[in-house]
């Protein structure tokens, strides 16, 4: 399951970055106009649309793939480990590709990185769970003892 949720993913931002280079491309086009036609406002209307869908997929994914492993931990002990190793080489894997494509292209590198910024909130909550979990666990074997 983890390696379906890392192939969703990496399509997912795969899908984002494609449809980023794709509106860069289109901006010089736009800019070249004087006057934009309603036309190619919708065009950059429904790109910005599609472009945070991919931001929320993303999310959803991560939080949907949180709960699989808050349900799957009794059976499966390592789950946590396994996502949290799975999303820390995808990060990194993010980061240095972000850095390379900033460097080749001129695409922005905190454009590049925009899924993973979205994810930082969420992980933060994650953490606050995870360390409230520990404590109350750890509380109940100290009062047993």
């Amino acid at each position: 399951m983890v390696y379906v949720y890392l192939a969703l993913m990496g399509l997912t931002y795969g899908g984002y970055v494609w449809l980023f280079t794709y509106r860069m491309s289109m901006s010089e086009v736009w800019l070249s106009k004087s006057i934009l036609s309603p036309e190619d406002s919708a065009i950059i209307g429904q790109l910005g649309r599609w472009s945070e869908s991919l931001e929320v997929i993303f999310v959803l994914l991560f939080v949907g793939m949180m709960i699989y492993c808050f349900f799957k931990r009794k059976t499966e002990r390592n789950i946590f480990k396994k996502f949290l190793l799975v999303n820390v080489v995808f990060v990194l894997g993010i980061v240095v590709f972000s850095f390379i494509v900033n460097q080749v292209t001129s695409l922005p590198i905190m454009n590049l990185v925009l899924p993973l910024i979205n994810l930082v909130g969420i992980i933060i909550l994650l953490s606050i769970f995870l360390i409230i979990e520990w404590f109350i666990k750890y509380r109940i074997i100290v009062s047993r003892a």
